[in-house]
């Protein structure tokens, strides 16, 4: 069965499988090493250092191919900080087979203030090193992502939640 893009449920059902796994790669990579996350080199685009919530999204055309490349450089970083090589060419992967699906996310105005917000906040928390907060924000982000996976698809799944160790 396809949706009205052509995309068929099987499509959307791999999307979220790869959303999962590259959510739980991230938060075991902030498990092990969150203190060792550095900015250095990372190029944190504008609309993210000025970004306030509910904030109206710029209307730049690149705006949304820019913010996706920003969060796969940011998805590596994260997922660097596990050390392990195999983990990042798994999140490599991701990235580039949810390109499309990122930027069109933050292409509609509907589900693009949601997502600049998370990463806006990702952004602080990685900043402040709170472990707490960044798994807080990876699971939303997630969730949202496979909720609107689902939408797509007719097809509803349990969504996958990591939390912070004591």
């Amino acid at each position: 069965m396809a949706n009205r893009d052509g995309i068929s449920s099987s499509e959307f059902i791999s999307m979220r499988d790869d959303l999962d796994f590259a959510h739980t790669l991230m938060c075991l990579a902030v498990e092990r090493n969150l203190s060792g996350f550095s900015f250095a080199g990372i190029r944190v685009p504008r609309t993210l250092e000025t970004w306030q919530s509910g904030a109206e999204v710029p209307k730049e055309p690149m705006i949304a191919a820019e913010l996706a490349t920003f969060q796969e450089q940011l998805y590596d970083r994260i997922v660097s900080l596990a050390g392990n090589k195999r983990m990042l060419r798994e999140i490599w992967g991701f990235n580039e087979r949810s390109r499309p699906f990122r930027e069109a996310e933050l292409s509609v105005p509907k589900s693009s203030n949601k997502a600049i917000t998370e990463m806006a906040d990702l952004l602080n928390a990685l900043f402040v090193q709170d472990r707490a907060w960044v798994l807080s924000i990876l699971n939303n982000c997630v969730q949202r992502r496979m909720k609107a996976a689902d939408a797509q698809s007719g097809i509803v799944l349990p969504f996958p939640q990591c939390s912070p160790k004591s």
